[in-house]
C-alpha cells in the first residue's frame, strides 16, 4: 500500500493542502499585525513568534522531504474538497 501510486498521490495532496494552510495562517497574521489597533494584542499574544513559527512550518512543508514525514498517515482524500 505504501508504495502504491494512489497513496503517493494522497501524500502529495496532503502536502499541497498543508502548504496552502500555512500560507493562509501567515497571511492572516501579517494582516492582523499590520493594523495599528491590534498592536497591544500582537504583543500580548506574542504574534511575532507565532508568525515566525508559521513561516518555519511552511518552509518545512514545502521541502520534498516533507513527503517522507507523511508516510504512515492517511494523507488527504482527493474526493474531499475543502
Amino acid at each position: 500500500v505504501v508504495n502504491s501510486e494512489w497513496y503517493k498521490q494522497r501524500l502529495q495532496l496532503k502536502q499541497q493542502k498543508d502548504i496552502a494552510l500555512w500560507k493562509k495562517h501567515i497571511q492572516y497574521l501579517q494582516e492582523f499585525m499590520s493594523n495599528d489597533v491590534n498592536q497591544p494584542v500582537t504583543l500580548e499574544l506574542n504574534l511575532k513568534e507565532k508568525l515566525y513559527k508559521a513561516k518555519t512550518e511552511l518552509a518545512r512543508a514545502e521541502k520534498p522531504e516533507y513527503l517522507e514525514d507523511l508516510v504512515g498517515t492517511i494523507g488527504a482524500d482527493p474526493l474531499f474538497k475543502d
